[in-house]
């Protein structure tokens, strides 16, 4: 997926949260499913309730996806692959995590509050200073 593409879907995704433009419904990040997006610049990046089901995002080398900021809330995640990703600071709260790999993951300062986190893979990865709270096993 080339950055034009992924710039416009997360535009797109913008205006179906906020509700701000003609056409808006069909707008929404769904189409980030088993998407490769290794390496992609993803920092800062609004994807409240967007549909990362079974999305790439791992890297070769040991600097993956870069997802630092990014807000993540609500977001489906089922099956996806972070290893190596950086998600500093990244809010991952509410997001359904099952069988989620973060092998190698920076998730250092995140926010998992209540997230799903049902056979998640959290090996090597770095869990400093994350908020845990609520999440849960389901």
């Amino acid at each position: 997926m080339t950055k034009e593409e992924v710039n416009k879907i997360l535009e797109n995704h913008r205006h179906w949260f906020n509700a701000d433009v003609e056409g808006w419904e069909g707008m929404r990040a769904t189409n980030l499913q088993n998407a490769d997006l290794r390496d992609v610049d993803l920092s800062n990046a609004f994807l409240v309730e967007a549909d990362f089901s079974g999305a790439n995002l791992e890297s070769a080398n040991l600097s993956g996806a870069d997802l630092t900021e990014a807000n993540l809330s609500n977001t489906i995640l089922t099956k996806a692959n972070f290893t190596n990703a950086d998600l500093t600071w990244a809010d991952l709260s509410g997001a359904d995590l099952t069988e989620t790999n973060f092998t190698n993951a920076d998730l250092e300062d995140s926010n998992l509050q209540g997230a799903i986190v049902k056979d998640t893979n959290f090996y090597k990865a770095d869990l400093s200073e994350t908020i845990l709270e609520d999440a849960e096993e389901v």
